[in-house]
């Protein structure tokens, strides 16, 4: 009897360190390192800046001195694991962990969620890349950012042309000549005060009569 569950023993000891998973009864542990650049290491206390965030927060861990992780307890089941760093950036990994104790971690794609990309297990989380925060000291207020904005052009540019055209083909006879022969029908470019006033007031666009258009003519 003893040497039946000795050996039962053993070979659950050594199905565990294959799969990488550390079992305590129905519990299992998710294991592994934190990468983080030189210059960031350096800093003292820098263990202290770093957390192991277990779905969004229900279960926070944190990290050795040599960067290595483990979260104890946790029954079989599918869980999203994510580095918090208030400098670098981390991709979260998506780990499963079977009844039988066997894990698997792979990328987690919110767009494409039923695709599969492996990744090695224990987790190596290497950071994407650091995070730029917006300084109102440093930085401060710029009329620029402002002037060229993507808003701003998209509005300010057709706006532009639509006054400037106009007046390069009357300037330039050849142009005109060109577009006289093409024999395009003439579009009637709306005056720029008539438009602004029935954008920003009640008054609305006088009409042109068609005698008073062949007059002109």
């Amino acid at each position: 009897m003893y040497r039946f569950a000795l050996v039962f023993l053993l070979v659950s000891f050594v199905f565990g360190d294959e799969t990488g998973v550390t079992n305590s009864g129905d519990k299992f542990t998710i294991t592994g390192t934190v990468i983080l650049p030189p210059e960031a290491i350096a800093e003292e206390g820098w263990q202290a800046k770093v957390l192991i965030h277990i779905d969004y927060g229900k279960r926070v861990g944190f990290i050795k001195s040599d960067g290595t992780f483990s979260i104890y307890n946790l029954p079989s089941g599918s869980y999203l694991v994510q580095v918090i760093h208030k400098d670098y950036d981390f991709e979260p990994i998506r780990v499963d962990i079977t009844t039988k104790g066997k894990i698997r971690a792979r990328r987690n794609i919110l767009i494409q969620p039923n695709a599969v990309n492996l990744v090695s297990y224990p987790l190596q989380m290497i950071p994407r890349g650091r995070i730029i925060y917006f300084n109102a000291k440093n930085d401060g207020f710029k009329i620029t950012d402002v002037l060229f904005s993507p808003m701003v052009i998209m509005l300010v540019l057709p706006m532009a042309l639509m006054y400037i055209m106009p007046k390069i083909v009357d300037k330039d006879p050849e142009l005109k000549k060109e577009m006289e022969n093409m024999q395009m029908p003439k579009v009637d470019m709306p005056d720029m005060s008539e438009m602004l006033s029935s954008w920003f007031g009640n008054s609305q666009p006088k009409k042109v009569s068609r005698r008073q258009g062949q007059r002109n003519r």
